[in-house]
């Protein structure tokens, strides 16, 4: 955001960018009871999984997700995918599903149970065509889940291409991104790895500290 702020008159010499932080441990610590059951209750056994979180929203790029998810069943994959949110008002959504893949691309509406989403998941889908610092994609990385996001806002402070993920900069890009991880094993838990190691700097021990110091050095 430095560059917004320079251009609005603000001098460089007193801004110091703190970002949020987020509780690691609840997105870490995940009973596996916990994942079977949500396993069960949706279906899946063997196939792949694509996860979209946030509002059922056009700037988030549902429509997108859709056409990814139904471009990879009809190439073959043993895919399914999660749509986890709400839409404000009248849901267009689910007509845009074809009829012969209401099962495999599922609405599930809000739910609390994200991080144990987040651990059954094979990769965080975020075609999204505007954000600030993404919460989900922080949380994705918490949970060591491989992301694929629009190179858009402050996404690329959390995500290097092709290291805890991918990020686009075009719509055809999706597709392939996305086959990237399902496709590559040693790729996604590399992105794992990676996302693990680098959300720690947002713990909120690491922020509050950072906090605590710019505090002190101005009173």
């Amino acid at each position: 955001m430095l560059p917004y702020a320079k251009q609005a008159g603000v001098p460089m010499s007193r801004m110091e960018v703190l970002p949020t932080g987020i509780h690691l441990e609840r997105f870490q610590n995940i009973k596996k009871e916990n994942i079977d059951a949500i396993k069960k209750e949706l279906a899946i056994a063997n196939e792949k999984v694509i996860l979209f979180v946030g509002m059922l929203t056009e700037r988030k790029g549902v429509d997108i997700v859709i056409k990814v998810s139904q471009q990879l069943l009809e190439e073959g994959y043993a895919i399914k995918t999660l749509i986890v949110g709400d839409a404000h008002g009248n849901n267009p959504y689910p007509n845009m599903v074809k009829k012969e893949w209401k099962d495999k691309i599922i609405f599930t509406g809000g739910r609390k149970d994200i991080p144990e989403l987040m651990h059954l998941a094979d990769v965080l889908l975020l075609p999204s065509e505007g954000e600030g610092l993404p919460g989900v994609v922080m949380e994705a990385m918490a949970a060591g889940l491989p992301v694929v996001a629009t190179n858009e806002g402050c996404t690329p402070d959390l995500i290097e291409d092709g290291k805890e993920g991918f990020l686009v900069k075009e719509k055809k890009e999706y597709l392939h991104k996305v086959k990237e991880i399902l496709d590559h094993p040693e790729l996604s838990r590399l992105c794992k790895t990676q996302a693990k190691k680098k959300i720690a700097q947002f713990s909120w021990k690491s922020v509050a500290q950072k906090y605590r110091q710019l505090y002190e050095s101005i009173s």
